[in-house]
C-alpha cells in the first residue's frame, strides 16, 4: 500500500512539472525578427514585448494550477471509517490523531499505524484510496465484547479475544451499554494480598480465568446461558448458569483444548442421565479428570 502512494506522488510530479517544463520551453522559444523600417522595429518590438509578458502570465498561472492539482492528489481529508459498530467514526478519528488533513504518505507513518493498533477497540486495520479526486478509506474491525470482569473496584470489558476494552462506568453509547449488560460477570479475580503484590496477582489471575474460559469458549462452550464465572482460589473456576433453578452449577478447569472438550462432552452426558432420572444437580464437580461429582439439590422440609 506505501509503494502504491509513493508511486502516486512521483507520477503526480513527473506530471505536473513534466508538463511545466514543456509547455515553458515551448512558449519561452524565441521567435524569428523580420528585417524592416525603423517604425516596424519599434512596433515589433511593443507586440514582442506585450507576448513575452503574455507568456508570462501563461506561465505562473500554468504553475499555480499545476500546484493545485497536485496539492488535491497528495493533501488529503480525514479518512472515510468502514467497518466501525461500536465506535464512532469521531471517535476513532480523533483517538488516533486523525482530526486534521495530512499528506498522503503520512497515513503509512509508523506513528499512524501504532496509534491505529494500539486502541483498545481496534483488531486490524487497513488503508485503502483512490486517485483522483483521492480519497482515503479506513477499513477497521472491531474487538467483539465477551464478558465483563470484576477487579480493582472496577468493572472491565473484556474482548473474546482477552482484550480489556474499557471500564463500564466509562461507557457512553446506549446501545452498547445494553449490550454489556447481558454479558457474563468474571469475578474471584481479587485476593487477599498486600498492596505490592496485590496488581501482579490480580494480573496473573486475571490472564489465567480468561485463558480456561478461552479453551471452553473454543472447544464448544458450556450448554446453557451463564450468568456468572467465579475464579476458584484453589483452582478451577465456579459457573453460574441464568437459569439456576433447572440448570447445576459447574466447577471446571482445564489445561488444554482436549480436556476442555473432553469435560464438555462429560457435562452433556451428566445433564442427560440426571434428566432422565428426573433429578436436578445443585452443583456437579469436573476437575478430576473423568469424574464428576454430583452435589444434589437440598430438599426444604
Amino acid at each position: 500500500m506505501a509503494s502504491k502512494a509513493w508511486w502516486l506522488i512521483c507520477l503526480s510530479c513527473l506530471l505536473v512539472f513534466g508538463g511545466s517544463v514543456v509547455v515553458f520551453r515551448f512558449l519561452g522559444a524565441k521567435q524569428p525578427v523580420s528585417d524592416g523600417s525603423v517604425i516596424e522595429g519599434v512596433r515589433g518590438e511593443s507586440e514582442a514585448s506585450s507576448e513575452r509578458v503574455g507568456i508570462e502570465r501563461f506561465k505562473r498561472s500554468f504553475l499555480d494550477g499545476g500546484l493545485k492539482v497536485l496539492g488535491r492528489l497528495l493533501a488529503v481529508s480525514p479518512p472515510r471509517i468502514q467497518g466501525n459498530y461500536y465506535l464512532s467514526e469521531a471517535d476513532i478519528i480523533s483517538a488516533v490523531g486523525l482530526n486534521r488533513q495530512l499528506w498522503i504518505w503520512q497515513y503509512w507513518r509508523s506513528d499512524v499505524r501504532k496509534a491505529l493498533m494500539e486502541h483498545s477497540w481496534i483488531q486490524e486495520a487497513t488503508f485503502e484510496w483512490r486517485i483522483y479526486p483521492l480519497e482515503l478509506l479506513l477499513n477497521i474491525k472491531e474487538e467483539e465484547p465477551w464478558l465483563v470482569a470484576e477487579f480493582a473496584n472496577t468493572t472491565w470489558l473484556i474482548s473474546r479475544s482477552s482484550k480489556t476494552l474499557q471500564p463500564l462506568r466509562s461507557l457512553r453509547d446506549s446501545e452498547l451499554i445494553v449490550i454489556t449488560s447481558n454479558l457474563p460477570r468474571l469475578d474471584g479475580i481479587d485476593v487477599g494480598a498486600d498492596m505490592e503484590k496485590r496488581a501482579s496477582r490480580t494480573e496473573k489471575r486475571l490472564n489465567e480465568a480468561l485463558n480456561l474460559l478461552r479453551l471452553f469458549r473454543i472447544a464448544g462452550d458450556f450448554p446453557f446461558e451463564i450468568e456468572r464465572f467465579t475464579l476458584l482460589e484453589d483452582s478451577g473456576v465456579l459457573v453460574t448458569p441464568i437459569d439456576a433453578r433447572t440448570k447445576p452449577k459447574l466447577i471446571v478447569t482445564a489445561n488444554t483444548f482436549s480436556d476442555a472438550k473432553a469435560i464438555l462432552e462429560n457435562i452433556k452426558v451428566v445433564l442427560g442421565d440426571l434428566e432422565k432420572r428426573g433429578e436436578h444437580a445443585d452443583t456437579i464437580d469436573l476437575r478430576f479428570k473423568g469424574q464428576a461429582i454430583v452435589q444434589p439439590t437440598a430438599i426444604n422440609p
